[in-house]
């Protein structure tokens, strides 16, 4: 993973049912009807929440 900007939050492996070392791009954040989603994948620990 490259360099982690201060809009974005490092999110580690194995955080929330993910493969790889990630972040989550706050700049990038978007609306999603829930009749869009089909199924939970994951969560965040109560941690990275709030760095978010």
């Amino acid at each position: 993973m490259k360099r982690i900007y201060s809009f974005e939050v490092a999110a580690p492996q194995n955080a929330g049912g993910l493969n790889n070392p990630s972040k989550i791009m706050v700049n990038q954040a978007r609306a999603v009807d829930k009749a869009r989603l089909i199924k939970r994948i994951g969560h965040l620990q109560s941690e990275i929440i709030k760095r978010i």
